[in-house]
């Protein structure tokens, strides 16, 4: 029997050297053949370049002439070229929890090793993952939703390696309990909004039902307008199309009368240190009340500071008295078991003056020159100005502002009186207007004349000296 040394593995494009030797008197003679074609009548066979199809059999024969006998042997060599391509593969449509689940890598070409990885991480072999089939295949014994993610494989060989595209397994469970997120409470004539929730792959399909009866199939349910013989339990079943599961939730819905309106009332005008009360007008039963301002919630057990500007009792906000810090915007809550209802916004506004009045203006002007004179008030509402002259009834003007050209009529005593047509009060403010001076003629000789004789009494002092 020959024997063959040589390598059995060779890369694309490089030779191979085949060696064959079969022990005869007188020695053998040899032949090569490669599919049954004589490739070389040598002991010693060197191969072309090889090609990958220059893989497989190549088979050595010994011949003794004299004894007419031969003997054969071979040897597989592999070709290795670059690996071809690379991907991941299941025998199983769907992975469902807590079921096994299996992953292949299908290779084309020469491999010598495989590597997995998982969302890019190298993946570890562990209690319930196990590799088989030279790392060919990876399986999840049992599949459960942690082990959902991105997959690869990498093929390796000696020429080099190829990685697969990204194997995306999603793990199917569930559905778990749905969670139901909706009102323990509802009113007549108004909606109720019930939504379910499952945690579940594929996502589940959700059906409602009230006293045995399907009422909706989405996750959301409204049911209403309500009424009363509406009371009663509300189920979610939540289903997955493909675990074949499905599993339910109930909540109970009580349904009360309505509160209809709600509006804040008051019959007095307000005016500064003065007592007003706001009545919270409510229609329809209510359990308890509260008070806002300027959206903040009131302490309905106000300190004794607090308590001073205002109170309460049953539907009523008094102020003993109404100062300028109650200015704001109020509203009313009235409350049920369903739900909190809101007045509308009602504008406190505090009227008050007018306080702090002020003319401003010149005293004098010269004959022709224009004057203006100003007004001044604060109030809530704004002070209607009427303007007086040296006491007279009869008005000189009307407005803040009075104008007028200086003129010896125009001198005197002005007198602005301010009224608020809300609280009724009226002040009064004078200003005294006069013509400026002017220099006469004659009194600017006598202050020569009065120079004149300062210098003279000087130099006569100088002279004497």
């Amino acid at each position: 029997m020959p024997t063959i040394n040589g390598t059995n593995r060779a890369n694309v494009g490089s030779n191979v050297t085949l060696y064959c030797y079969a022990p005869s008197v007188p020695p053998s003679i040899y032949r090569w053949y490669f599919h049954d074609s004589l490739v070389s009548t040598m002991s010693e066979y060197m191969t072309p370049p090889l090609t990958e199809d220059k893989g497989g059999e190549y088979r050595c024969m010994a011949i003794n002439n004299i004894t007419g006998k031969h003997s054969n042997a071979s040897v597989l060599l592999t070709v290795i070229g670059p690996i071809q391509s690379v991907q991941i593969d299941t025998s199983t449509p769907h992975a469902l929890e807590n079921y096994s689940y299996d992953l292949t890598c299908r290779v084309t070409g020469v491999v010598d090793h495989i590597h997995w990885m998982k969302n890019g991480e190298k993946l570890l072999p562990d209690i319930n993952t196990v590799f088989s089939m030279d790392n060919k295949t990876v399986t999840f014994w049992p599949v459960d939703r942690y082990d959902a993610g991105d997959y690869q494989c990498m093929a390796t060989n000696a020429v080099g390696n190829l990685t697969s595209e990204a194997f995306m397994l999603l793990v199917n469970f569930g559905p778990e309990e749905p969670t139901i997120c909706g009102p323990d409470f509802g009113e007549t004539e108004r909606d109720a909004v019930f939504s379910c929730s499952a945690t579940s792959v594929p996502p589940s399909t959700y059906t409602w039902w009230f006293n045995d009866s399907l009422v909706a199939n989405t996750s959301e349910f409204i049911a209403g307008p309500l009424s009363l013989n509406m009371s009663g339990t509300y189920t979610c079943m939540a289903h997955n199309n493909v675990t074949r599961k499905n599993i339910t939730n109930s909540t109970m819905l009580t349904v009360i009368e309505a509160i209809e309106s709600v509006m804040i009332q008051s019959n007095t005008t307000p005016i500064n240190y003065e007592n007003i009360t706001l009545t919270c007008h409510i229609v329809g039963p209510f359990d308890t009340i509260y008070w806002m301002k300027d959206n903040m919630q009131l302490n309905m057990n106000a300190s004794e500071t607090d308590s001073f500007m205002y109170n309460f009792e049953e539907n009523m906000m008094h102020f003993t008295p109404l100062t300028i810090n109650s200015n704001g915007t109020f509203q009313c809550v009235a409350t049920n078991r369903a739900a909190h209802h809101k007045s509308p916004h009602y504008a406190l506004i505090v009227n008050y003056g007018p306080l702090n009045m002020n003319i401003s203006g010149p005293e004098s002007a010269k004959v022709g020159a224009p004057v203006s004179l100003t007004c001044s008030a604060v109030s809530q509402p704004e002070c209607n100005f009427t303007w007086f002259l040296n006491n007279q009834s009869t008005p000189v003007g009307k407005g803040s502002i009075l104008k007028f050209n200086a003129s010896q009529s125009k001198t005197g005593k002005y007198q602005c009186t301010a009224t608020n047509s809300v609280t009724n009060i009226t002040m009064k403010q004078s200003k005294t207007f006069a013509i400026a001076d002017h220099a006469s003629a004659s009194y600017i000789p006598n202050k020569g004349v009065l120079l004149l004789m300062g210098l003279y009494s000087f130099f006569a002092h100088l002279l004497f000296l």
